[in-house]
């Protein structure tokens, strides 16, 4: 078999399913896991951070070539900065709440170490910024939406700067 995956075993009986032939189901599973198209191309980020030449340590995702962070762990880098923003979680909206001008109150849960993750699904970032509406591509991480960080400065009003000679993602706050 071209599946050496799929177990058969050729014996005679009258019932085809105790006879060895192949499950139909685990044939298509089989197919499905191997024959689509990988729709992304995931790693632990390895690039650095620095706020206005500061460096910070974040974790982040590397997907398809671009660096995903949660929002809080931005959020909670750039408190001090010009660039400040409050994120909080509207449960009746349904949508991330993103306040500009406004230190963000630390919820306990940034800056967690991730090396790993168990589920990722490409996502809609649904944001209100301000009370208007916006969207970005993201990935819904184990629960955590990531962002790409330029994407987060549009709306924060930061500058990025990739440092190939350094693997690292500047951000300017001045």
């Amino acid at each position: 078999s071209a599946y050496s995956a799929i177990g058969y075993a050729d014996v005679f009986s009258k019932d085809l399913q105790s006879a060895g032939y192949p499950d139909r189901a685990k044939i298509n599973a089989f197919l499905n896991i191997y024959e689509t198209p990988t729709q992304f191309v995931v790693s632990p980020s390895t690039a650095r951070i620095s706020v206005d030449g500061n460096y910070v340590n974040v974790s982040g995702f590397n997907i398809n070539g671009s660096n995903y962070y949660k929002i809080r762990d931005v959020a909670l880098i750039l408190r001090g900065t010009q660039s400040k923003f409050e994120v909080s979680w509207n449960e009746y909206l349904g949508k991330i709440e993103i306040k500009t001008g406004t230190k963000y109150t630390a919820i306990g849960t940034e800056l967690e170490h991730v090396k790993f993750y168990n589920t990722i699904t490409p996502v809609k970032g649904n944001l209100s910024v301000n009370g208007k509406d916006v969207y970005f591509d993201a990935y819904n991480i184990d629960g955590n939406t990531y962002f790409k960080i330029r994407d987060i400065g549009e709306f924060a009003g930061f500058d990025t700067i990739w440092n190939s000679q350094t693997s690292t993602v500047e951000i300017i706050t001045n």
